[in-house]
């Protein structure tokens, strides 16, 4: 009889590009793949530890499995002690140890509470594509020391993949008819750093292949790696495949607290970024915040919302803070949960309603796109990236839109014949 596995994925693209590795192993070796857990004869858990509450969601879920269960993910990684109390027969499979998932699996069976965390190198696995979008990981770990970062803790070191590999999974991805590729890793500026490259030479040797249609998605950048590579910026907007498209985490509009955060940039850098990146006005930018930082003045956090106006951010990830067990942060004064809470109401509406006043400049104008997927009607990315909306159409037709109405995250429109 074969044997049935269920995946359940949390957190990140790079996550959710570790789930596609294992499905892929387990498939290669006979299992069967189900789409729910009732018919399983194993789970896994691919889990997401950024937050504190995220954190209690995924026990509270990995506590009501009854199935021999693998935890992965940056929960087991980064604190597998505490996650033990809850799940004793449990193994823990370590976010660089997916090649031992045939061995995880087999400990799970008998309901061997055990750790495999031994480190291998992921770069090696095969990777096949079947889906119009999907995911390069060109990267894991990163070389930041971020006061609050739980990952950090999950997934230490950067291990970048070589540049032929890259180029091989690229025009892999061109072969299999893939129409968005989205580039990620834990911090893609990064990449090369120890390899002697650096992300600016890749993306120039991927802008040289014949990728078709395809189009190429980069991930989130830290403004220390950009400042360094700041031609980055001219490769995207001058070259076709990459979307124009740029995520930009500056986490506060504060010095001192981004320097209580160890980021490594300033203010001053990322407004340098931004203008950039702005001298076309339609450039996509996307910044992540976290409101209620350690030792956060009201003046501080006025900075932030100060700053969100001056660089009107197309998309903008608030994240409330929550202190990870572990983390320089943890150990600092914290802010009242209802002071923090006031603060991301205030910065989420300012964020919303620059979203449809960068969304509004749409209205009337024409855009192509490619469909990728169906969902409340068909949706796909025109070249800013921007998520555009047709009631009817199908997967991987090109469509030519009049933008007639907009959302904080969508343009919609309808097909000029």
């Amino acid at each position: 009889m074969v044997m049935r596995f269920y995946i359940e994925t949390y957190g990140c693209v790079l996550n959710q590009h570790d789930s596609e590795l294992l499905k892929q192993l387990l498939l290669n070796a006979g299992y069967d793949w189900v789409h729910n857990e009732e018919n399983a004869d194993f789970i896994i858990i691919n889990t997401c530890g950024v937050k504190d509450a995220t954190e209690k969601r995924m026990i509270n879920r990995l506590k009501s499995i009854t199935k021999p269960l693998i935890v992965c993910g940056c929960l087991p990684s980064g604190n597998s002690q505490y996650l033990r109390k809850f799940l004793p027969n449990a193994v823990f499979l370590g976010t660089y140890s997916l090649q031992s998932v045939i061995d995880a699996v087999n400990y799970a069976l008998e309901f061997k509470g055990i750790e495999i965390m031994k480190k291998q190198d992921k770069n090696e696995l095969g990777y096949s594509y079947s889906k119009p979008i999907e995911i390069l990981a060109i990267g894991d770990g990163c070389t930041s020391y971020c006061t609050y970062c739980f990952t950090r803790l999950a997934r230490k070191g950067l291990i970048s993949m070589p540049v032929h590999k890259v180029l091989k999974r690229v025009d892999d991805a061109v072969k299999s008819n893939v129409i968005e590729l989205r580039v990620t890793s834990q911090d893609v500026g990064a990449y090369g750093i120890d390899l002697d490259t650096n992300i600016i030479q890749l993306l120039k040797k991927i802008s040289e292949l014949d990728t078709k249609d395809m189009k190429i998605r980069i991930g989130m950048m830290n403004p220390k790696h950009l400042m360094d590579n700041m031609e980055v910026i001219d490769i995207i907007n001058e070259n076709d495949v990459f979307y124009n498209f740029f995520h930009i985490p500056i986490q506060s509009g504060s010095d001192s607290i981004l320097k209580e955060m160890r980021r490594e940039n300033t203010v001053d850098n990322y407004i340098e970024i931004n203008n950039e990146i702005r001298k076309d006005k339609f450039n996509n930018v996307m910044t992540d915040f976290i409101v209620g930082f350690p030792n956060e003045t009201e003046q501080e956090h006025q900075e932030s919302i100060e700053l969100i106006k001056k660089t009107q951010p197309d998309t903008v990830n608030v994240s409330k803070y929550s202190a990870r067990k572990g983390t320089i942060a943890a150990k600092m004064k914290q802010v009242d949960r209802h002071v923090i809470n006031a603060r991301s109401i205030e910065m989420s509406f300012l964020c919303n309603d620059i979203a449809k006043k960068r969304n509004e400049m749409y209205l009337g104008k024409e855009v192509e796109f490619t469909v990728l997927e169906q969902m409340k009607g068909f949706v796909g990315r025109n070249k800013y990236y921007k998520q555009v909306v047709i009631e009817n159409s199908e997967i991987g037709k090109r469509e030519k839109v009049k933008i007639s109405s907009y959302g904080t995250s969508f343009i919609k429109g309808k097909s000029i014949l």
